[in-house]
C-alpha cells in the first residue's frame, strides 16, 4: 500500500440516492438474510461458522449502538448502511465466484499434488503422532498455515497485482464485523495458492484447507472497535486492537500487522505497529463508490489501463510486480 495519504474525496453515490428507510427495512435485511442462505446452504463447516459468527457480532454492534444511542451518541447514518450492504454484496459475488471457480480448480490441483508429490513429512508425521495424529496434524497444519498466511497477506499489500483484489477489503471506510466479509474471490483464491507448499510436503489437503478455515475464522472477532486491549495475550496473539492497525489508513499505520492468528510473526519481521493514535479507515486514495463490482475490480481494471499503456514489456510487467501505486519515475528517483 502506498505511504501517500491522500485527501479524502466526496463519496460518489451514483444516480440513485437511497433513503434511510430503505436500507434499514428493505435493502440491507434482504442482503443479511441473501448472505445467511447462501453460508449455511453449502456444506462446509467454516461457512457455517462465519455466517452465525457475523450475525451474532453484528448484534453485539448493534446492542451497542442502542446503549450509546440513549447517552446521545449519532445514530447510524446512510453511509454506514450502505457500507455494510455493499460488504454483504461482495462477500455474496465472492461466494458465488469461489463455488464456481476456486473450489473445483484448487480439488483438483490440491489433489493431483497430493498424488504426485515425492515428499510424505504429513505422512511421517501421521506415524510419529499415533493415536493423537488428528489433533497433532492439525495443530502443526494450523501453525504452519498461519505463517504462510502472514507472508502471501504481506505480498498481497506490496505487489499491485495481489493488491488489486486484496484491497476490495480494505475499501471499506467503517470497521465493524461486516468489513469482515467484504473478501474478493480472488483474494481467497491466492491466499490458498500460498498453502500449496504445505500439500507438496505430502500434508493431506483437508488439513490444509481445515487450517485455512480456521486462520479465517479466527479473523472474524477482530473486525469490531468496542474490545480494548488485551495484556500480555496481545503479545503473541493477534487481536482487535492491532488488527485496527493493519485497516487503518494514516502513514504510521500502512503496511503492518499482516498476523492471522499469532501476531509474533509481525514482530519477527518488523511490521508490527501499536496503537498510539485514533485510526482512520480506508483507502489511501477512497474508492468513492458503494458499487459491489466497482469496489472488487476498480483496482485491477487501474493496472490493466497501466500495464496496457506501458512503453515496453519490462515495464508492463513491473507494473504488476511493484508495490502499490509504482511508477517507472521511482527507478529514476533511486
Amino acid at each position: 500500500m502506498s505511504d501517500f495519504v491522500a485527501k479524502p474525496e466526496p463519496r460518489k453515490l451514483g444516480a440513485i440516492k437511497l433513503s434511510q428507510g430503505a436500507l434499514e427495512y428493505v435493502i440491507f435485511p434482504i442482503l443479511l438474510v441473501a448472505f445467511i442462505i447462501v453460508v449455511l446452504s453449502k456444506q462446509k463447516p467454516s461457512s457455517t461458522l462465519f455466517g452465525i459468527g457475523v450475525v451474532l457480532l453484528l448484534g453485539i454492534e448493534l446492542f451497542r449502538y442502542f446503549q450509546l444511542k440513549r447517552k446521545g451518541s449519532e445514530p447510524l447514518t446512510d453511509d454506514t448502511l450502505l457500507d455494510a450492504t455493499t460488504s454483504f454484496s461482495v462477500q455474496l459475488i465472492g461466494q458465488v465466484g469461489g463455488l464456481l471457480v476456486i473450489v473445483p480448480v484448487l480439488y483438483i490441483a490440491y489433489g493431483w499434488l497430493s498424488e504426485h508429490t515425492p515428499f510424505q513429512v504429513g505422512t511421517r508425521l501421521n506415524t510419529v503422532a499415533g493415536d493423537y495424529a488428528v489433533p497433532v496434524t492439525l495443530v502443526v497444519m494450523v501453525f504452519c498455515a498461519d505463517f504462510l498466511y502472514y507472508w502471501g497477506h504481506r505480498s498481497a499489500h506490496r505487489v499491485e497485482l495481489f493488491w488489486g483484489s486484496h484491497s476490495v477489503h480494505h475499501s471499506s471506510e467503517h470497521y465493524n464485523p461486516s468489513t469482515a466479509t467484504r473478501i474478493s474471490f480472488l483474494d481467497e483464491l491466492w491466499d490458498l495458492l500460498v498453502l500449496v507448499p504445505l500439500v507438496l510436503l505430502g500434508f493431506d489437503p483437508k488439513y490444509v484447507l481445515g487450517a485455512y478455515g480456521i486462520v479465517l475464522l479466527y479473523q472474524l472477532p477482530l473486525h469490531q472497535t468496542w474490545m480494548s486491549t488485551l495484556g500480555p495475550i496481545e503479545k503473541v496473539f493477534n487481536t482487535p486492537n492491532h488488527h485496527r492497525v493493519h485497516h487503518a489508513m494514516q502513514k504510521v499505520y500502512i503496511d503492518k500487522n499482516f498476523g492471522g492468528i499469532l501476531i509474533v510473526w509481525d514482530r519477527m519481521f518488523g511490521s508490527f505497529a501499536d496503537t498510539t493514535m485514533l485510526p482512520k479507515y480506508g483507502l489511501t486514495v477512497p474508492i468513492g463508490t458503494y458499487n459491489p463490482f466497482k469496489v472488487m475490480f476498480t483496482e485491477l481494471a487501474h493496472l490493466g489501463s497501466k500495464m496496457r499503456h506501458a512503453r515496453s514489456s519490462k515495464e508492463a510487467v513491473q507494473y504488476a510486480f511493484k508495490p502499490p501505486y509504482w511508477q517507472p519515475e521511482d527507478l529514476k528517483a533511486n
